[in-house]
């Protein structure tokens, strides 16, 4: 399940990638501002991130820690990829004056891609470390072997702590096993085209 909510995130995160430019363009952006769009979302992160991180290690919602957080950033990235695809729409519906229609197109549009960027990149935080919080060893292990062959993220693998650690959600990069046939360290464009 951890897996198949990564692999619908970089679904989302191919579609951005797809439709954003073309969207952008057509609702009139000036290519000078173009760039903009692209850097507010990592700022946005590096300051949030951690403020985010640590409401959800000590969040006490009945639905336990994580569950609240990637409810609520996977609803945000629903909400952006809808305002990014459908903004101009939604305020051609909404203002009547053409200038003006321009203006709050690129606003929505602009709000949505920043919206959709920031919690697609926010929701791998919550996802890891309810994985953490929830499986066992062997599990873990697991999950974060799907995880690299669904999203392509190799550099992202942690490392499964042991057994006899708490069990906590805590970073540490070090290696992942790779069988010695190698096709576990596959990217999923690999395996379907082989």
């Amino acid at each position: 399940m951890h897996s198949m909510a990564m692999f619908g995130r970089e679904f989302c995160y191919a579609v951005e990638a797809a439709f954003v430019t073309p969207v952008l363009l057509s609702v009139g952006l000036p290519k000078s501002l173009y760039s903009l769009v692209w850097l507010i979302s990592p700022i946005l992160g590096f300051v949030l991130q951690p403020v985010v991180g640590s409401a959800s290690d000590h969040c006490t919602s009945g639905w336990g820690k994580r569950r609240p957080f990637i409810l609520s950033l996977g609803i945000m990235m629903l909400v952006g990829m809808a305002l990014y695809l459908n903004g101009d729409m939604v305020v051609s519906a909404l203002v009547a004056d053409r200038g003006t229609q321009k203006t709050w197109a690129i606003v929505i549009t602009m709000l949505g891609v920043v919206l959709f960027d920031f919690a697609a990149d926010f929701i791998d935080g919550p996802i890891k470390a309810y994985l953490f919080d929830v499986c066992s060893h062997q599990d873990k292990e697991k999950g974060l072997h799907y995880h690299a062959l669904l999203t392509d993220s190799e550099a992202d693998d942690d490392q499964v702590p042991p057994e006899s650690t708490p069990k906590h959600a805590f970073p540490l990069s070090l290696f992942v096993y790779e069988s010695s046939n190698g096709m576990d360290s596959f990217p999923l464009q690999h395996a379907l085209l082989h």
